[in-house]
């Protein structure tokens, strides 16, 4: 804790700032989940995989209060989405092999379809455990938020 300019201690609560955390993770996958094809400018890469890096990082800030078997699940998600995408995969770059040598990015529409069913399925996992573990706004009747 600080002292704050008056001299006296200044308290701050963690779950709150978790909460921040988490809203502001779900908020980034809602506003990418608009065109999850689209290059993001901001983080230099498609939207989808920015999408994939924020559930990733929901995951992390619940994971201390999952437990064993939600953990093993969510690790056999992430590992099973990184080896379809490095097989598979969604934008193909292609190099024109002669003059002007430009690049095109081609879409693979057939990995995009089953990739989009599984970002759908972990990120529906992690805010699911989430509501569980009580880091998370109360989706049903009786759960309580942070």
């Amino acid at each position: 804790m600080e002292n704050s300019s008056d001299g006296q201690m200044s308290k701050f609560n963690a779950g709150l700032l978790q909460m921040k955390r988490i809203h502001d993770l779900q908020e980034r996958i809602n506003i990418c989940n608009l065109n999850p094809l689209a290059y993001n400018e901001i983080y230099g890469v498609h939207n989808f995989e920015v999408i994939l890096h924020s559930i990733n990082s929901l995951y992390q800030e619940g994971r201390p209060k999952f437990k064993t078997d939600e953990i093993k699940e969510a690790n056999q998600k992430i590992a099973i989405i990184r080896a379809f995408l490095k097989k598979q995969p969604v934008i193909v770059r292609k190099q024109q092999k002669v003059y002007p040598f430009r690049e095109t990015q081609v879409v693979d529409y057939a990995a995009w379809e089953i990739i989009k069913d599984e970002l759908f399925n972990y990120e529906k996992m992690i805010r699911k455990y989430l509501d569980k573990h009580k880091l998370n706004s109360p989706n049903e009747e009786g759960l309580e938020g942070l």
